[in-house]
């Protein structure tokens, strides 16, 4: 009896495993058909949604062409039943065939135009995972101006989206808000979703004749050589006529008013260049003098030969600048300066170095000497002379008057001094000789 009792005990425990391993397969069996299910639901939602972008996008070039072009519009719905895309760069149709109208290597876009329903149709197509065609289809239908507000779909099936339209709008851009007088400068516009015929325009009259002309390409390009402010306004109706307006502004800069001065404290190696310069309003970006030994033509063109130095203050206003020449030549100048109106430059002026002082000199001198010297001088001298002297000198000088500081031991003549046969090593500013041992000559 014992023995047959743990005999049956035995035989229920595999029994009762097997049992349970039959359940539990039953169980992972069906969550992973679950599983597998709401993977490939998801999937497909993927490329559905996927889909519906790409035909969305069509139809928004489409859209945008009711509202804006009308020729283009036009070109769109020749040869209704055919099935098309459309390039976005070009807003060019194409066919079907070519392999333009596939996107991302599995989604082939089509449109048509059915003439009787004075609508679009745009489908995305695609294969599923497991080979199995779908299509997404989504409507436009415009006025039969080819210039209205789309409408929603009625969906004649489960795959037909609902167009989901934009809200009005106006843009007016400038590719510049700044320019140079006569610089052309392109202005463009758009509208979307906006009653056909109620725009109006204000601004310079070539762009209000061609925004009331609703010429295509939206685009005017606009110069003008009066500096000032020019605004490009665009005012439009919705369908229910409430306002919609966009504008752009445009600054034609006033250039820089240049006027070169004349050269001073010129020397035989040196000068000082003064011009005038007036930035009307707009911060300099380039003010420099150019001079050289070849006279330069009058204009705005900044010279192409000789060289410049930059001019000071930056900020305008009486400018100069000091430049380092050679003796016994005639050179010419002009100033040039440029802010956001463009770059102006004087007329050309011309002044000339004079000759240096020799290293030594002997004899007799009569006349005025303007600079500094440096070296020997041995004879008499008269006139008048203004700078600096350093080195020797022997002889007499007769000129102005002689203002004694203290005793030096020297004969004074004629309101002059006489230095008999002298000799000394000084620098002296003003007056040759200036200052020696207490007593200045004038």
């Amino acid at each position: 009896m014992r023995k047959f009792l743990a005999r049956s005990w035995r035989g229920d425990t595999i029994v009762e495993v097997m049992i349970s391993m039959a359940v539990l397969a039953v169980v992972v069996g069906a969550a992973y058909a679950i599983s597998t299910r709401s993977f490939q639901t998801s999937l497909d939602s993927q490329y559905r949604d996927q889909a519906v972008s790409y035909a969305q996008q069509q139809l928004e070039l489409i859209k945008e062409a009711d509202n804006n072009s009308p020729s283009t519009i036009g070109s769109y719905t020749t040869s209704p039943g055919t099935s098309f895309c459309i390039n976005p760069s070009t807003k060019a149709r194409q066919t079907v065939s070519s392999g333009n109208c596939l996107l991302n290597s599995q989604y082939t876009v089509a449109v048509t135009y059915d003439n009787s329903a004075k609508r679009f149709q745009v489908t995305a197509s695609w294969t599923t995972a497991d080979n199995k065609p779908q299509q997404s289809t989504i409507y436009y239908k415009p006025n039969d101006s080819f210039s209205g507000t789309p409408v929603a779909c009625t969906a004649p099936s489960p795959s037909c989206t609902p167009v989901v339209t934009s809200p009005p709008s106006v843009q007016v851009s400038a590719a510049s808000s700044s320019v140079s007088p006569n610089t052309a400068d392109n202005i463009t516009w758009s509208a979307i979703n906006i009653k056909a015929g109620s725009c109006t325009a204000t601004g310079p009259a070539g762009f209000v004749a061609l925004v009331d002309s609703n010429a295509d390409p939206n685009s005017y390009s606009f110069s003008s050589g009066t500096p000032g402010n020019y605004t490009f306004a665009i005012g439009c109706s919705d369908n229910a006529n409430n306002p919609v307006s966009n504008s752009a502004t445009v600054t034609v800069s006033s250039p820089p008013t240049v006027t070169a001065g004349s050269a001073s404290s010129v020397t035989y190696n040196s000068a000082t260049l003064n011009g005038n310069v007036n930035p009307n309003g707009y911060a300099l970006t380039y003010c420099k003098f150019w001079y050289g030994t070849s006279a330069y033509s009058d204009g705005s063109t900044i010279p192409s030969h000789g060289s410049s130095v930059d001019c000071s203050p930056l900020t305008g206003g009486t400018v100069s600048a000091s430049v380092s020449l050679g003796s016994s030549t005639t050179y010419y100048f002009k100033l040039c300066a440029t802010n956001a109106g463009g770059t102006v430059c004087s007329n050309g002026n011309a002044f000339s170095t004079g000759t240096p002082p020799p290293a030594s000199y002997t004899g007799s001198y009569t006349g005025s000497y303007t600079g500094s010297y440096t070296g020997s001088y041995t004879g008499s001298y008269t006139g008048s002379y203004t700078g600096s002297y350093t080195g020797s000198y022997t002889g007499s000088y007769q000129s102005g008057y002689c203002v004694p500081l203290c005793p030096c031991g020297f004969n004074t003549t004629g309101g002059g001094i006489n230095y008999p046969t002298f000799a000394s090593i000084y620098t002296l500013p003003g007056v040759l000789p200036a200052l020696h041992l207490g007593r200045v000559c004038l």
